[in-house]
Parts: C-alpha cells; sequence; structure tokens
C-alpha cells in the first residue's frame, strides 16, 4: 500500500493522500498513475520534427535516444513547451547560445547524457524554464552552480548524479524564488543539513531517498510541506522541536521514513501539519503508550508502519490514541495480536477508516479480536489477510455498520455462516480468496446483500461441486464483472481440471441423495475407465508388445543359435500380396536368388499343394531362416497378408530375431493396420524407389539386412 522511491512519485502519492476523500491507496495505484502520466505523454508525439531527429505535438518535441551522440538542440517548431533530450551522449554544454533554438521551453530534460560541464551562461535565456531534469549525468557541485540562477525554475530533478555530501552554502546565492520541489534521490549524500534549503523560501517538497543518509540536522525551522528520506541509513527520527519548543516544521504534511534504522518515535514531537507518515521497513519492535498520540501528531490521517525489520513484539495500551488517524497499516510484522497487543491499543481511534493487519497472528474468532475493534466502529476498510484466522461467527463483524472493503483472503475459513454480512449495510467488497471454502449456499448471502455487493473474490477455494454447489454456480455465471478476477480461478476440488462454471449436472441426478449418486459415479467411472483401458490395449496391442519385446528382448543369441542348430529349407519367407508378384519376380528374386545364391519362400511356388493354407504358412516360416514382409497398398487390404504378419510377429518374439521390412510404396498412415504401424513405428525398414541411386542404395542396405545368413561363396 506504501511504496514511495522517487520525487514525481512522492508528488502524486501527496495529491493522492491529501485530497478529500481518503480512501484505500496501494502503491500499485501510485505507480499506475505515474507510468499512464508517461504513456500519455509519450503517445502525443506525432510527427518527425528538428531535422528529423525528434518527433513533435503540438507543444511536446521527443529527441533522445540518439545514443551515438547529438551535440545540438535542432530548431522545433514553435509554441513547444517540453522537450524530452535524453540519452544523446551529450557530455558537454559548452556554449552560452546552446539552447538558443528553443528559448521558450517550459520543461527540459537533460537525463542520461553523460552530462559532466554546463557553460555558465547556458540557462541564462530560458526564462520560462519551470522544470529541468538532469538525472544520470555525472555532475559535481560546480557545475550546478551554473543552474542555480535559472529564476524560473519551479521543479528541480538530481537524481543518481553521484553527488556527494552537499556543500554548505550551497544554496544561499541561488536565485530560485518559485522553486517548490528539489529531488536529490540516488546519491551518496551521507550527511545533509536541512537548514541548507532554507535560503528556498518557496520550496515544498524535498526527496533525499536512497541516498546512504546517516543523518539529518536541523536547527532553523524549514517550511517544507513534504520530505522524502526514505531507504537511507538513519537512526534517529529527525529533530522537529527547537529548544523553545516551536516546530522545526511547521508547515509539513507528508514525512517518508520508510526503510531506515529508526528504533523509537521520540517523546517529543513537534509536526502540528502531518498528516502521513511513513515508518516502514525500520527497526521498530515496539509501541509504547501514546507513540503516536493527537499531542504529538495533532493532524496525522495516515500512518504506515509495515514490515519492521524483526517484526514487531508489543503493543502497549493507547498507542496510537488519536482522533484523526483514518489509515493505520501494521501489515507484515509478525504481531501476535493475542499475546503481545493490549486490549485497548486502538482506543480513541474513532475515526480510523481503513485498518491493514494482514500477515500477522490475528484470528478473528478469537474474543480479543471484539475487545481490540470495540472502539472502531467507523471502519470502512479491513485488511486481514493472512492473519490465520479459521472461523468467523454470525455476529462477528455487525459492529462495523460503515464497512465498505473486507479483505480475509489467504486464511483457513472453511465455513461462512449464513447472513453473516447481512448486516453490513454498505458493504461492497468482499475477499475471500485462497480459503478452505468448499461450498456457498442460497442463504450464505441474501438477495439484498447479493444486491450491494460490487466485487466478491472466492477464487482457489476447494469447492465441492455437487448439487449443493448448483445456485452459487448460477450466481457465478450470471455475474461476471462481480467475479471478474483474471488472476485466479474457481475449481472444482473433487473433480481435477474441472472449473465451477463448466460443471454441469442434470437435474434427475440431484434427486437423489448424495451418498447414492456418489457411488453411480464412481461405479460409472470404473467401468468408463476399465473399458478405456481394454480398447485401448487392444487398439495398440501390437504397439505394447512389440515396444515390451523391444525392452526385454536379449542380443540375439537365441536366433544365432536357431541359425547354428536348426534345419532349414529355406533362407527367407517372404510375406507378399498376389499383386506385389510381378515387383518380386523382376527385382528380388533375380538379386537375391541369382546374385546373392538365396532360397526364398515364395507361397505361389513354394507352398505345397492341397494343404491347408494357414499350415503352409506356419510351416513356411518355420523352415526358414529368416522373414521379410513387403509392405504396399495391396498388402494392408489382404486379409491373408494380415494373418502372416501377425504369425511372423509372434515367430520373431519367440526366437529373438527381427523382421526384415521392405516398403513398396508410400501407404498413408490412416490406411495402415494397427499391427502395420505398431511394425514401423518400432522396426527400420527399407524403402524402394525408382531413382537408380536409391535402387543402388537399397540392395545395399538388404544385402545387409540378409548378411549373416548369405552364403560363403556371395559374402
Amino acid at each position: 500500500m506504501y511504496w514511495v522511491a522517487s520525487h514525481s512519485v512522492l508528488v502524486l502519492f501527496v495529491s493522492f493522500t491529501l485530497s478529500a476523500h481518503i480512501g484505500h491507496i496501494s502503491h500499485v495505484q501510485i505507480k499506475r498513475a505515474a507510468i499512464n502520466h508517461t504513456a500519455k505523454a509519450k503517445a502525443t508525439f506525432s510527427y518527425p520534427c528538428g531535422d528529423d531527429l525528434c518527433l513533435c505535438s503540438k507543444r511536446r518535441a521527443d529527441c533522445s535516444g540518439h545514443s551515438d551522440g547529438l551535440q545540438y538542440i535542432p530548431k522545433l517548431p514553435h509554441g513547444i513547451q517540453t522537450l524530452n533530450f535524453t540519452g544523446n551522449n551529450l557530455t558537454s554544454i559548452s556554449r552560452d547560445n546552446f539552447f538558443s533554438n528553443v528559448t521558450r521551453i517550459a520543461q527540459l530534460d537533460l537525463s542520461k547524457n553523460g552530462l559532466t560541464k554546463i557553460s555558465p551562461g547556458a540557462f541564462r535565456k530560458l526564462s520560462l524554464l519551470s522544470r529541468l531534469l538532469l538525472n544520470g549525468n555525472p555532475l559535481n557541485y560546480t557545475q550546478l552552480h551554473h543552474v542555480l540562477s535559472v529564476s524560473s525554475l519551479q521543479s528541480l530533478h538530481l537524481e543518481m548524479c553521484g553527488l556527494g555530501t552537499i556543500p554548505r552554502h550551497f544554496f544561499d546565492n541561488a536565485d530560485l524564488p518559485r522553486l517548490t520541489n528539489i529531488a536529490l534521490d540516488k546519491n551518496y549524500l551521507d550527511i545533509v543539513d536541512v537548514d541548507q534549503f532554507t535560503s528556498l523560501t518557496g520550496l515544498a517538497n524535498l526527496s533525499l531517498s536512497y541516498s546512504e543518509i546517516s543523518h539529518a540536522y536541523v536547527s532553523r525551522a524549514v517550511q517544507l510541506t513534504a520530505l522524502d528520506l526514505g531507504f537511507n541509513a538513519l537512526y534517529h527520527f529527525p529533530k522537529t522541536c527547537s529548544q523553545n519548543g516551536t516546530s522545526l516544521f511547521p508547515r509539513l504534511r507528508v514525512l517518508d521514513l520508510q526503510e531506515n534504522r529508526i528504533s523509537s518515535v521520540p517523546t517529543e514531537v513537534c509536526l502540528p501539519q502531518l498528516q502521513l507518515l511513513g515508518l516502514s521497513k525500520n527497526r521498530i519492535s515496539g509501541l509504547t503508550t501514546d507513540s503516536f498520540s493527537d499531542h504529538k501528531f495533532p493532524q496525522l490521517e495516515i500512518l504506515f508502519l509495515r514490515q519492521m525489520s524483526n517484526g514487531m513484539h508489543c503493543i502497549q495500551r493507547s498507542a496510537f490514541n488519536n482522533r484523526m488517524l483514518k489509515i493505520l497499516d501494521l501489515t507484515f510484522n509478525n504481531i501476535n495480536f493475542l499475546l503481545n497487543v493490549d486490549n485497548d491499543s486502538f482506543a480513541n481511534l474513532t475515526q480510523l477508516k481503513e485498518l491493514q493487519a494482514s500477515h500477522n497472528f490475528f484470528p478473528v474468532e478469537n474474543n480479543k479480536f471484539l475487545r481490540l475493534t470495540g472502539h472502531l466502529l467507523n471502519l470502512e476498510t479491513l485488511v486481514l489477510e493472512r492473519t490465520q484466522t479459521e472461523r468467523i461467527s454470525s455476529e462477528l463483524f455487525n459492529r462495523f455498520q460503515k464497512l465498505e472493503k473486507l479483505l480475509l483472503n489467504r486464511n483457513y475459513i472453511s465455513v461462512i455462516p449464513d447472513g453473516v454480512f447481512d448486516n453490513l449495510t454498505r458493504l461492497k467488497h468482499l475477499d475471500l480468496a485462497k480459503n478452505r471454502i468448499s461450498l456457498i449456499k442460497p442463504t450464505t448471502f441474501s438477495g439484498a446483500t447479493r444486491n450491494r455487493l460490487e466485487y466478491v473474490d472466492l477464487n482457489r477455494n476447494p469447492f465441492s461441486c455437487s448439487c449443493d454447489l448448483i445456485w452459487f454456480q448460477h450466481w457465478l455465471a450470471s455475474n461476471k464483472s462481480l467475479f471478474d478476477h483474471t488472476w485466479g480461478t474457481y475449481d472444482c476440488s473433487n473433480i481435477p481440471g474441472l472449473h465451477v462454471e463448466d460443471f454441469h449436472l442434470v437435474a434427475q441426478a440431484c434427486l437423489l441423495r448424495f451418498d447414492a449418486s456418489a457411488m453411480i459415479i464412481v461405479v460409472i467411472s470404473l467401468v468408463l475407465l476399465i473399458l478405456t483401458v481394454v480398447v485401448t490395449v487392444f487398439r495398440y496391442r501390437w504397439h505394447f508388445r512389440l515396444v515390451l519385446y523391444e525392452a526385454f528382448r536379449g542380443h540375439g543369441d537365441a536366433s544365432r543359435r536357431r541359425l547354428q542348430t536348426g534345419h532349414f529349407d529355406y533362407d527367407i519367407f517372404v510375406s507378399h500380396d498376389s499383386d506385389d508378384l510381378p515387383w518380386v519376380r523382376k527385382h528380388l528374386m533375380p538379386e537375391l536368388e541369382e546374385h546373392l545364391g538365396l532360397r526364398l519362400c515364395l507361397h505361389q511356388r513354394d507352398f505345397t499343394l492341397g494343404r491347408n493354407i494357414v499350415d503352409n504358412i506356419a510351416d513356411c516360416v518355420e523352415r526358414s531362416k529368416k522373414v521379410m514382409m513387403l509392405f504396399s497398398s495391396s498388402f494392408v487390404q489382404s486379409q491373408w497378408c494380415q494373418f502372416e504378419l501377425s504369425l511372423c510377429l509372434t515367430h520373431v518374439m519367440d526366437f529373438d530375431d527381427a523382421l526384415i521390412i521392405v516398403c513398396l510404396d508410400d501407404v498413408p498412415s490412416r490406411d495402415l493396420t494397427t499391427a502395420m504401424m505398431a511394425v514401423l513405428k518400432t522396426t527400420t525398414y527399407i524403402q524402394w524407389m525408382d531413382d537408380r541411386d536409391a535402387i543402388t542404395s537399397f540392395w545395399g542396405r538388404l544385402r545387409v539386412a540378409v548378411n549373416e545368413i548369405l552364403p560363403h561363396r556371395a559374402s
């Protein structure tokens, strides 16, 4: 919720927090505002200008990004008031007339140029210049003296310039009567004497964050309204009272001290106008009585005490005691509210509108919660994320009649009592995401409550999708804007992978008792699972058999023993369709029988007449040393070929052998049988093509495949 990292964001933050309406403000909103402001500015550039080196709109010119070096400012159209000249490798402004082409600009950005030198009179002609950015340039204080004479300047940004401690009397002779904002963030200031800025009589906002400041001294009244000392190394809260008890910061409204090393708040504080105080990420381990009372901070409205370095171990009675306080943030402190927080620690916070106590041990079901919050009758926002809450009672929130936002996400709540939110007549925003809620009933929210809510988040809860959840499913589906959370989902915990919106039950199914319905669903699911497994195994039976065969087969020992000890009449059994016989006679037989001296078994020639075909096939396969299958479109269509394939597959598995597969043409995979598909996926095959080189390669590969059965004369 609270994040101020730069002066520009600080100014935006001030405008947010000091507005007439104080609501729930997050650092994301602040950053978005800054980003949108920048994006909107960039989006206005529309046409080339300035020697085609820039992009211009009506009042803006962007001449940035010339990393190879842009050493002059081109002539720009009349009326340009804002110039972006960043990232141009402009290391020196050596001429007093450098800005002669843009003498009427009001805003100038020279950041990230590597600028080290500025001519003494360079800015003299920029009589309308109100905002100057020199961020990211390695300038020294001598060169910066030349900037202090721009009397029209209202805002000066010197962030990341590598500046050290500010020299004494640096601003004494500055001619800056209109200057209201200075940003010196991300330098190496070490010790800061705030008195040095008193000569800048109009200065209102001073940002010194991320500057390794260990000490900040002040002895004279400073008329600042916003001071950012966040992300430094301060050990003590800045001195705010003079010796006679008057305020050294009589107008200060915003003080950012987050992420320092401060361990306590002094007893004497003189900040009569302070409205926002940031002390997050310091070393404050406990709060004593009246630490932030309205006696010390009479106008304090917003207080940030997030994420102390070692947590917060104690909050005493009336630690805040401030009737003006409207927003209090105690997030990420590991506070045990049951043991280490006094029952009256929130006493007199009668105007508190927002309490953030997330990431602490603060279970709301305990009576301690009721005692602690009994004074907070004007709460509009209550944030209790990850407080280890397990239960909420029906009367728990009845006292908060003005509550508009309630966040109880990331807890352990499993049941929402009926009507628990019905008495909160102003509630519009409800977050119960990431709890353990399994069921939302029609009686959980009354009709009036449902109509009143504008935002409901119940995502990432373990919903049990059953007949009892149908009502919530309809509410979810018919109110997309109410449950519009793109970062979360509503899932069925009892049906993995199914969203609540997609869960469907016919009306008849909900007429049965739950246990009967569950039993039927279980039985049907098991039947479907078994049926699916059976169908899958049958459909891919050859895939499974061949994969298992390849996984557990030996190294061909059984096949070699069979060749050595068996008696064979044929060298190769050739399984083919009759339509492929011409190819066999023209190509295969001449090469294998005539040239290599092998004996082929062909059913047209070698099967015994009058004998059963099945016996012929089995006998011939048994009497052959190897088995060759000729796959083709005709082979796919032949039932006898498919039978031979099955028989041959069984044979080679039994004898730890391998099939010789020859593909005569390209058969589409959709036409292949299951067995053929399995063979082609698990067995290396030889493809026949009519190209001369391909034919030579084909016979060479085939010879390798039959090499172990070649007669010695053909070796």
